[in-house]
């Protein structure tokens, strides 16, 4: 179901609206917890439960509304304590993926669900605490490993996202470091159509392994007893 809608930036969109799939999934008052919660842009959407969050708050940026500040390989919390975990855009900027993973497992209770994304293709950002990229390959084998059953992989948006992202990076380079400005007239205007391709796209597409999305979604299952 749409709820949020921007041509501007079609993955922030459809990201929102996975975050808001996963509150709709969620009784009132179950407990929640969002880690790496940054600016805190979902805690409107868990208004009717109880919403904790956690960031270690490194970079300089203007933070939500953090209920503890701690690195995510060690949760302050008790164990088997949430029924829901939303972990989105926070797996590239952990040193240890497989620690905060294990971790996330130990504080969810038995069968509760992580709401999870991650880039696959996407520029370095919040430097230095910018580690990693995964493929979706990856993604499975780490959480398998760590006690999680994925039930959903899919990518977040499709390739056409994927290359609108693209386009917009070539824009930005043409015109700080090359300094061609048909160039860069060109790619914002290919940038542009292909976001506004993407953001009318419901349905997520399926690619052959050679294509790609930017960023890749993930609900899964915690299956260990902490």
């Amino acid at each position: 179901m749409r709820v949020f809608s921007s041509q501007q930036n079609p993955s922030r969109e459809k990201l929102q609206n996975f975050v808001y799939e996963a509150s709709m999934s969620l009784r009132v008052n179950s407990l929640v917890l969002d880690a790496g919660a940054g600016e805190g842009m979902y805690q409107h959407l868990f208004a009717n439960m109880q919403y904790y969050s956690i960031d270690l708050c490194k970079v300089s940026k203007a933070y939500g509304r953090i209920s503890a500040i701690s690195d995510l390989s060690r949760i302050p919390f008790q164990s088997n304590r949430f029924d829901a975990v939303i972990c989105t855009q926070v797996l590239e900027h952990v040193n240890d993926p497989a620690a905060v993973l294990n971790e996330l497992n130990r504080v969810l209770k038995p069968n509760g669900t992580m709401w999870l994304s991650a880039p696959f293709f996407y520029e370095q950002h919040e430097i230095p605490y910018d580690f990693y990229r995964y493929t979706q390959f990856g993604l499975t084998h780490l959480l398998e490993r760590t006690g999680f059953k994925v039930k959903r992989l899919e990518w977040l948006e499709g390739y056409q996202g994927a290359l609108a992202y693209q386009l917009s990076s070539a824009a930005h380079y043409y015109l700080k470091i090359k300094k061609n400005y048909l160039f860069v007239l060109l790619f914002k205007f290919l940038a542009r159509y292909f976001n506004a391709v993407e953001s009318k796209t419901d349905r997520v597409e399926q690619l052959p392994p050679n294509y790609y999305g930017k960023n890749s979604i993930v609900v899964a299952e915690k299956t260990t007893i902490s």
